[in-house]
């Protein structure tokens, strides 16, 4: 997927940046500052997809990173005036898509640690001209996507992982052309099974440790396994993607701290602030077999109670809560599951030092897989995606495949504070996907 640059809009010429926090994303865009509260709210809510008379809750971030309610011109007024003295930071408000019981109290599901700078990791989308555009930007220190351009070259060679086919750039942009796999990903065929036989898990994990057990063989902790990121080639074989969360460079017995990953798939040594190694992807491994088998997350909270439905709560279940294996599931997968799901990583299936990926291999429930055949690609997988033309898009969400191809605008004023010799040498072409017809 190519990474872009994106435009970055200012308090100048009558307009304030506006940087509204919704559903895990950030919607970055300018207003004019003569916008109206009506105004504000129907820009709102275009944005977030709700309806027009969807009840609303805006609340700014002041200057001390505390909340404040706007509910009138007057107090938008007040928000502008403020925001305008703080040019690159602009107007930050946190949408919520009901109002509270009473005045003064939180909305239902509201979340106080949300207000916190780096509390999470939100998703940023860049709005312009009614278009949304997701983008990856480029600071001084890049490199984190020479990070992952470098996994994306190694992983060419794993038959289990996407690998890169080429990086272009321009003045404004980073492009990195990636191997096309067209089967869809887990997530969109377990929205339509619901669950999976454990035949299928069985298959589908073995790939997927053996992709692990090559990115840690390399020093590389993955720290981004989900649904989402577990793609089927046309034959049905795995191929993990997105390398954006790697962390390179541990060797035997290395850690490293930062807080990061999917809510749901974090292990506990991150939430509980230690230092951690390849243990987590096991550990993200769990949860995911655990979907697959179950049609369900571990952790999934059920309730009409909004204090548990914060992040914050599904953190405590996730370090506190013991793991409830479904009675319907075979002996050996619910010990599998235990394995990988254990909340110590010593005592975690496959975090032994020196023998985890061969414990990983002689479990029962890994018994019956050939090891040397599916390390060759040789296995047959238990479902062969239909490919209905070249291209296989019946397997994507329509949302995703009738988007336009549109680039964010350029900022000219950006581009010419970009140091143009921090990308020298980014061009790349691999030799083994080059010349394959699943390359793009």
């Amino acid at each position: 997927m190519p990474s872009r640059t994106s435009p970055k809009m200012d308090g100048s010429g009558g307009r304030v940046r506006l940087k509204a926090h919704y559903g895990g994303d950030i919607f970055i865009t300018s207003v004019d500052a003569a916008t109206t509260f009506e105004e504000l709210c129907e820009e709102v809510r275009d944005m977030c997809r709700l309806h027009q008379q969807h009840p609303l809750t805006l609340k700014w971030v002041d200057s001390e990173g505390d909340p404040c309610t706007v509910s009138s011109q007057m107090e938008l007024e007040e928000a502008f005036r403020l925001a305008r003295q703080c040019r690159d930071e602009g107007l930050i408000i946190h949408v919520f898509p009901s109002t509270p019981e009473q005045p003064g109290l939180p909305c239902p599901g509201e979340d106080k640690s949300i207000y916190r700078r780096g509390a999470r990791r939100w998703r940023k989308l860049y709005r312009a001209n009614g278009h949304l555009f997701q983008a990856k930007r480029f600071n001084r220190d890049i490199d984190w996507v020479q990070t992952e351009k470098h996994v994306f070259e190694q992983a060419s060679s794993n038959p289990f992982l996407v690998g890169l086919h080429s990086c272009f750039q321009t003045t404004s942009r980073l492009f990195l052309v990636i191997e096309y796999v067209n089967g869809g990903d887990l997530m969109f065929h377990m929205q339509r099974q619901r669950k999976l036989p454990e035949e299928h898990a069985r298959f589908y994990a073995a790939e997927i440790c053996i992709a692990l057990n090559f990115l840690h063989e390399r020093g590389i902790i993955y720290r981004d396994l989900k649904l989402d990121n577990v793609l089927l080639d046309a034959d049905g074989h795995i191929k993990l993607t997105d390398y954006g969360m790697c962390k390179e460079g541990l060797g035997p017995g290395d850690t490293t701290s930062t807080f990061c990953g999917t809510p749901n798939y974090i292990a506990p040594e991150i939430l509980r602030g230690e230092e951690y190694g390849f243990s987590v992807d096991w550990w993200a491994l769990g949860v995911l077999m655990f979907e697959m088998m179950a049609g369900r997350s571990p952790f999934d909270i059920i309730t009409d109670n909004p204090d548990m439905n914060t992040e914050d709560y599904l953190f405590q279940v996730i370090l506190e809560k013991p793991i409830r294996i479904p009675r319907f599931l075979s002996v050996k997968a619910s010990h599998v599951l235990k394995g990988f799901l254990n909340k110590d990583p010593k005592e975690r299936l496959g975090c032994r030092p020196q023998t985890g990926f061969s414990d990983i291999k002689s479990h029962a429930f890994f018994r019956s897989i050939d090891w040397d055949l599916l390390e060759k690609k040789q296995a047959l997988p238990p479902f062969q995606p239909q490919i209905t033309d070249d291209y296989g898009l019946d397997n994507f969400d329509t949302q995703f495949t009738s988007e336009p191809v549109q680039l964010t605008p350029d900022d000219e004023d950006a581009i010419k504070r970009i140091d143009q010799s921090e990308f020298e040498g980014f061009e790349y072409i691999n030799p083994l996907l080059l010349s394959t017809e699943e390359s793009v």
